[in-house]
């Protein structure tokens, strides 16, 4: 039995890999072997579906912030679990989906982006703050400067050219290159306990 729920979870699916422009409503129908008068009982137009789909995709991402980041006792382990939740997330964004949601859905675009820096900044500014009580992160920097600078470096990954994003930003690349964000703003003693987590985490990539 088709539902709303399965109609746009399959259609988030299709958005993510080939992009919104690239996928129609018989695209979707033939993916769940269903006829498009079957679609539109659920959903009115293309435009209504495309608008659940980043609803879905805000709650996601809000639901996988929230596990890995407030459920955690240790800072660390916070940040490291949120950087391999963004690498599953990056993962799945292809260039092309990124490219035609700005394009030709952009105020959705910037709902998204408003609302992923929001999640991220709330949460990541808490946990710093804490490092920085107990001693692990720099005291001498401005978090509002950092988050920014981080924000536009995963901006630049998510619109690049699929051909240079395929090639270069691996998972294990892209973990890394987020841990040493991390690493940068630690003290020695930081430095050490992130280190030993890291092999860890690792693992999970």
């Amino acid at each position: 039995m088709i539902d709303r729920q399965k109609i746009i979870t399959t259609a988030a699916e299709l958005y993510l890999k080939y992009g919104i422009k690239s996928v129609t409503v018989d695209d979707l129908a033939n993916e769940l072997g269903i006829s498009k008068k079957t679609i539109y009982q659920h959903i009115s137009n293309k435009e209504e579906l495309i608008d659940a789909v980043i609803n879905e995709l805000t709650s996601i991402i809000h639901n996988g912030l929230e596990k890995e980041m407030d459920s955690q006792d240790d800072i660390f382990d916070s940040l490291l679990k949120a950087s391999v939740f963004l690498v599953t997330i990056m993962e799945k964004l292809s260039s092309s989906f990124v490219y035609s949601l700005k394009k030709y859905q952009h105020p959705l675009y910037c709902n998204l982006k408003d609302f992923t820096d929001k999640e991220l900044y709330f949460r990541i500014e808490k946990l710093i703050k804490t490092g920085i009580q107990k001693g692990y992160f720099r005291n001498d920097l401005t978090f509002n400067s950092l988050f920014l600078i981080q924000m536009n470096k995963l901006s630049g990954m998510a619109y690049a050219p699929s051909e240079f994003q395929n090639l270069q930003y691996t998972k294990e690349t892209f973990f890394m290159l987020l841990v040493n964000d991390i690493r940068g703003i630690t003290t020695i003693e930081g430095h050490k306990i992130l280190d030993d987590k890291v092999k860890e985490f690792m693992k999970m990539i």
